[in-house]
């Protein structure tokens, strides 16, 4: 890792204060020590900065993205007629649990939720967002050995045949 290069222009410090110069020729900077990374600092430890700082760099958050958790009214419905209409439920990111504890504690899930939690398939992709699940109290929760859709597609397709 380094500074933010690209081909054609490097960052450089030149009396204190960051200015641009052409990619040619020598380095300007012998080693640049700041890593920008677009995205929100993690809650709690970030394993970004937590591997930047161990080789000597300072990593820089500025967020670029904001979420929204939507209530969507289709949920607690197809939640609530899950035996007839649904396989499985696929949950892509552990912030989508929060539209789904909204949805299971909704007055027309009641009837079904128990049973929804006890023994409903629930695909999560990654260890972080099954660990959300299993928090939200589904018990039937695969694919705390997949981190991406690539990994957990097949997970699905054996399970749904």
């Amino acid at each position: 890792l380094g500074a933010i290069w690209s081909r054609q222009w490097r960052m450089a410090t030149v009396s204190g204060e960051q200015s641009f110069a052409p990619n040619v020729g020598t380095p300007i900077v012998d080693r640049a020590t700041k890593v920008l990374l677009l995205k929100d600092h993690a809650n709690g430890e970030d394993p970004y900065e937590v591997e930047l700082q161990k080789k000597g760099y300072e990593p820089i958050f500025i967020p670029v993205l904001r979420f929204e958790i939507l209530h969507p009214e289709t949920l607690p419905t197809s939640l609530s007629q899950y035996m007839a209409n649904l396989a499985a439920m696929v949950i892509t990111s552990s912030r989508s649990c929060e539209s789904l504890k909204w949805a299971l504690s909704q007055e027309s899930v009641q009837g079904v939720r128990e049973a929804l939690l006890e023994n409903f398939p629930v695909f999560g992709v990654g260890p972080k967002t099954c660990k959300a699940l299993r928090e939200l109290g589904f018990k039937n929760v695969q694919g705390d050995h997949t981190g991406s859709a690539a990994a957990l597609g097949p997970v699905i397709i054996e399970f749904c045949q």
